[in-house]
């Protein structure tokens, strides 16, 4: 049997999970301006409903059971009068497994429901990440997810030890130890996914996936959330070809230039706090550019003009590697 589901921090962890998986699908359609409605629409349903599983404080009783069968049921009027009529399948598909998450809340009570609702978080975020219209500017809310994700997970496991842990008499678990372990663990396991993400083999640094793997949209400059219609793509991206921007860069791939980043900050419906984050990143990195490029321009120099040397003297560098090699033999 399934061990119950108590601890308020992890019930917190699925509740953002959720939020964020719906908000990316919400941002997919940001050019209409609901974006904002769509996402407190969520994030009220969720609420409402992880709030009726935690307060049955790790036992279904009936009236998270009867709560439960009244979303569903609000659930199957709105997907019949708005999600269908809409968006269609697929894409209506992903809202109704939402709905049946929402109606799923209101029962977990154990640590099986929580994996179950960070599993449906994530095929949210898998499908807005695959969509023909997802492009970087929503790792705003993914990164966020995958915060979420590793919070809530090691939140479960720490309070269920320390439960453990009580059980046994071995001594108290501290709110306050307990609040730095989770924090401690969450840290080491995001430093050392974010060094294996470095070390795996990429086309280019941003791009979320690799020759191996399954193909993105989150890593291409060019596919505007704002572009396209539903999973065509965005027109940019299928005339081919990399967007020119201002100071004659390709940006086909890669991390966008500032002025594609202010670009994309004044696109038609996006949150006024997104809007000024994108802003002042392409102010920064405009100025770390100004900083930087002096320093690789000089770098250049320097290893072009140690090639040149190389060249000029790779008789006397071979003489002297061979000598070495002689000499290490004798030894």
């Amino acid at each position: 049997m399934s061990p119950p589901l108590t601890y308020g921090p992890a019930y917190l962890g699925l509740y953002v999970s959720l939020v964020l998986g719906m908000a990316c699908n919400a941002f997919l359609d940001i050019r209409y301006g609901s974006f904002g409605f769509e996402a407190l629409l969520w994030a009220g349903v969720f609420a409402y409903t992880l709030r009726v599983g935690w307060k049955q404080n790790g036992r279904v009783d009936e009236s998270g059971q009867s709560q439960m069968k009244v979303v569903l049921l609000i659930g199957a009027v709105a997907s019949v009068i708005i999600f269908i009529p809409m968006w269609g399948f697929p894409r209506a598909g992903l809202y109704i497994l939402g709905i049946l998450q929402a109606g799923m809340n209101c029962v977990t009570t154990t640590r099986r429901n929580l994996h179950f609702g960070l599993l449906v978080s994530l095929i949210m975020v898998m499908f807005a990440a695959t969509h023909g219209r997802a492009d970087w500017t929503m790792l705003f809310y993914l990164l966020p997810y995958v915060v979420a994700v590793v919070f809530t997970l090691v939140s479960e496991q720490i309070s269920r030890r320390a439960q453990e842990v009580r059980r046994e008499g071995l001594g108290l678990a501290g709110a306050g130890g307990q609040g730095a372990a989770i924090a401690a663990a969450t840290a080491t396991i995001l430093l050392f996914g974010g060094l294996l993400y470095a070390a795996t083999p990429q086309l280019t640094w941003p791009q979320l996936f690799w020759k191996y793997g399954q193909p993105g949209r989150i890593g291409h400059v060019t596919g505007t959330v704002g572009d396209g219609q539903g999973g065509a793509g965005s027109g940019q991206a299928a005339s081919g070809g990399g967007t020119g921007s201002s100071d004659g860069q390709s940006s086909s791939s890669g991390w966008p230039t500032p002025a594609q980043m202010r670009e994309a900050a004044k696109r038609a419906g996006m949150p006024g706090w997104q809007s000024s984050a994108i802003t002042t990143l392409a102010d920064a990195v405009e100025a770390l550019d100004g900083v930087m490029r002096p320093i690789g321009l000089e770098l250049d120099k320097l290893w072009n003009d140690f090639k040149e040397w190389l060249k000029q003297h790779r008789a006397e560098l071979m003489q002297a590697l061979l000598a070495l090699i002689i000499i290490a033999l004798l030894v």
